[in-house]
Parts: structure tokens; C-alpha cells; sequence
């Protein structure tokens, strides 16, 4: 999950700093936004990804992984119960 996040994280960092290096190397009017842009994502980006792993770790605190495997299992074999009584019927 951690590397997940962080994959996506540097992909949109990545991109906004290339994005900006092309704007500013063209001359195009829109670099100037585009730096600001990218400045406020290196900060805004990480802190809201520490955030929502903060809240994930918190609210998820007294489940282990194993617990949550053991819940999705126990879905997806209810699920696929209820689909076979449907066709039955």
C-alpha cells in the first residue's frame, strides 16, 4: 500500500516538474503558473499521502493484515454464495 502511494506520488511530482521544465524552455505564459503549481504540489502532495496513511494506520489500528485478508475472503465467498442461490431460483 506504502509503495503504491509513494510510486504514484513521484510519478505526479515527476510530471509536474516536467511539465514546468517544458513551459519555461518553449516561453510559453503559462510556466510562470506552472512553477507555482509545482511548488505547491512537492508540499501538498506528500503531506495529504502522510495524512491518509495516518488515518488508514489509526482507523485500521486494532486490524491486522491478516484479519483484513481473512474479511475479504469471507465477502467474496458470500458473494459468490448469493449468486448461486439467484441462479438457482
Amino acid at each position: 500500500m506504502k509503495r503504491i502511494g509513494a510510486i504514484i506520488a513521484i510519478f505526479l511530482l515527476v510530471s509536474m516538474y516536467v511539465t514546468t521544465l517544458v513551459c519555461a524552455l518553449i516561453g510559453n505564459d503559462f510556466a510562470n503558473s506552472m512553477l507555482k503549481a509545482s511548488v505547491f504540489g512537492t508540499i501538498f502532495i506528500p503531506v495529504i499521502l502522510y495524512i491518509y496513511l495516518f488515518l488508514f494506520k489509526a482507523l485500521n489500528k486494532n486490524t491486522s493484515l491478516e484479519d483484513m485478508k481473512e474479511l475479504t475472503d469471507e465477502k467474496e465467498s458470500a458473494d459468490d454464495n448469493s449468486v448461486n442461490e439467484d441462479s438457482l431460483k
